[in-house]
């Protein structure tokens, strides 16, 4: 373990094709690779927020709409626009989710302080953002490749203080908190979601028809 603490601040060994490469041009301590990680996460769970903002923005617009054709008794608009504010916040629950696990993530790899807390947390780390990455994949594809790329470098971080057998024993070990993440995730966006958002004006197809 003495000699694994003292790689904390230097390169990690790699394969012998890249030793020489390294030997002239060397890579970053450990430590400062898995800040750089924790820096894209940040900066991901900034654009997240953007987005969320542009997506409260438009519920807002939409939600009047609804109320405004209420108010009219016009069924058919009220039920369309009604569905468009519903497609809205179920995208608001998914972008809050996501953006909270990304945050949770980012915070678990702050705690990392040796090469030993390397695999508990680099692991569920991976699967954290693997489910990340089948949420938004259809909706967000730039991001799902940015994800894809930190994943690939969490992996490379975990084969390397690891090796195989380590990075398989540590999905098997964290894959437990991991979905403890996403279910805070999805719960904390869901509370989220009914604080920020008003009830639609809409209680049936009937209330509605009753106004006409």
């Amino acid at each position: 373990m003495a000699n694994l603490e003292k790689n904390w601040d230097k390169p990690l060994s790699e394969p012998v094709s890249m030793r020489i490469k390294d030997s002239i041009y060397p890579g970053p301590p450990l430590k400062q690779r898995i800040n750089q990680i924790i820096h894209r996460l940040n900066i991901h769970s900034s654009r997240l927020s953007v987005l969320l903002e542009r997506l409260r923005e438009k519920d807002k617009r939409l939600f009047e709409k609804v109320v405004d054709a209420y108010l009219k008794h016009d069924v058919d608009r009220a039920k369309v626009l009604a569905n468009e504010v519903a497609n809205t916040r179920k995208t608001i629950r998914l972008v809050d989710g996501c953006k909270t696990a990304l945050e949770s993530v980012a915070l678990r790899l702050e705690t990392i302080q040796s090469i030993g807390d390397v695999a508990v947390t680099v692991s569920g780390a991976i699967n954290v953002i693997q489910s990340i990455r089948g949420k938004v994949g259809g909706i967000l594809p730039e991001l799902d490749k940015e994800l894809l790329a930190i994943n690939e470098n969490l992996t490379g971080l975990l084969y390397e203080t690891e090796g195989p057998s380590g990075m398989i024993g540590g999905y098997n070990v964290t894959s437990e908190e991991a979905e403890s993440i996403l279910k805070e995730a999805v719960s904390v966006a869901e509370s989220r979601t009914k604080e920020r958002l008003p009830e639609i004006p809409l209680g049936s197809n009937t209330t509605l028809t009753n106004k006409e």
